[in-house]
């Protein structure tokens, strides 16, 4: 697969438009008040019409899920993962909450495996009755609920990606999606010899400055080159942290 251009992104309709648009944030709040005024507050299964799990069956909200409904959700990171997951590869949803990157992995990777690892137990079983209802889908899929950081106490629920596949069993990676919100720096230290042995490809949503430079330093010592992608300026979702992109990785 070739290489992918390096350093931070910054693309020229972000930078022409960026500061302007970024202006219409609160206007964009107000309608999203409006929005929820008139829409129940509820979950219903649906078929998507688009995005990257088109055709698959999945719990919206249209209150908090318009965009991913319309396949807007994380626009940015959207080429990168399509471009990373090769077929029949073997992927990791890390925070896989209810299951959309678990879906789009399993459809990109066919006929792979894809594990999720979700800590709340609620999404967990939500998650696997969603796998349930996508049967069509030609990939193998496993859901582990436990919180995945650097320990290991399976009696509590705690897990390592290490723990998971050098003592458990678990298929080694070509690809890995974290969004754990806070933990990604315990994942990495707890996945540091899966790391070193396959090189699996990773994308890393990074929730504060500290954390990224964390995450930084730790995949340039194992030798990964590391693409920042920063959030859209145009056209941007609403979200509560100030600090709020991703990380791209590869083995150099």
């Amino acid at each position: 697969m070739g290489g992918m251009p390096w350093g931070k992104y910054h693309g020229g309709l972000d930078a022409q438009l960026g500061s302007r648009l970024t202006l219409s944030l609160p206007i964009l709040g107000a309608l999203r008040k409006i929005k929820n005024m008139a829409v129940a507050d509820r979950v219903t299964y649906r078929r998507l019409p688009l995005g990257i799990i088109r055709g698959c069956v999945y719990p919206i909200n249209f209150r908090h899920d318009t965009r991913l409904y319309l396949g807007l959700a994380e626009r940015e990171i959207r080429p990168i993962v399509t471009s990373a997951v090769r077929k029949a590869g073997r992927c990791y949803d890390i925070g896989a909450k209810d299951g959309y990157y678990t879906l789009a992995l399993a459809r990109m990777a066919a006929p792979g495996w894809v594990c999720a690892v979700e800590a709340d137990r609620e999404s967990a079983d939500r998650l696997t009755h969603t796998l349930a209802l996508n049967k069509h889908i030609d990939s193998k899929t496993v859901v582990v609920k436990a919180t995945i950081g650097d320990v290991v106490n399976e009696a509590a629920g705690a897990e390592t990606l290490d723990h998971l596949v050098l003592a458990r069993g678990f298929e080694a990676p070509d690809f890995i999606k974290v969004d754990i919100e806070g933990a990604e720096a315990s994942f990495l230290a707890g996945a540091a010899e899966v790391l070193a042995r396959h090189h699996p490809r990773l994308v890393i949503e990074v929730h504060s400055e500290p954390l990224e430079r964390q995450c930084l330093e730790f995949l340039a010592r194992l030798g990964y080159r590391v693409r920042v992608v920063p959030q859209a300026s145009w056209f941007r979702e609403l979200r509560p942290l100030a600090h709020n992109q991703w990380l791209f990785a590869e083995k150099g």
